[in-house]
């Protein structure tokens, strides 16, 4: 397998400043805000938006357990630490944010070892 850069039309995920290869497809920033139930003492049930969740970063990869990105995944997540992700979109756009990787897993039982994966990204505060 190639360590290719970019599979995800034109998008590049960099994770902890290391560009991630092999990926497919991906979902983003998944979260959402929480209701709140206020209710006065008099009057009726009201609702207040509560602190949002900004949720996941799903991404469905080629695991090559060589990729720089996919390694430096991989250490982050044995050493729980709280890293810089920054996608760039194919318009350009970037967008950083905190995150830790919470799943990535290891494909066994395919030819060369490289099956797609899910590895999971918590966004751990608000992206920029």
């Amino acid at each position: 397998m190639t360590n290719q850069v970019v599979s995800a039309d034109g998008t590049t995920l960099f994770v902890d400043n290391v560009v991630v290869g092999g990926i497919e497809d991906y979902t983003l920033f998944d979260g959402s805000v929480p209701d709140v139930p206020h209710r006065p003492i008099s009057g009726p049930l009201t609702f207040l938006p509560g602190l949002p969740d900004y949720g996941q970063v799903r991404i469905r990869l080629y695991r090559n357990p060589k990729d720089p990105g996919q390694v430096r995944m991989d250490e982050c997540r044995a050493q729980s630490r709280v890293i810089t992700c920054k996608l760039i979109l194919i318009d350009g756009t970037i967008r950083e944010f905190p995150g830790y990787v919470k799943q990535l897993p290891l494909m066994g039982g395919n030819i060369n070892g490289t099956g797609l994966v899910t590895a999971v990204i918590k966004v751990a505060g608000p992206p920029q």
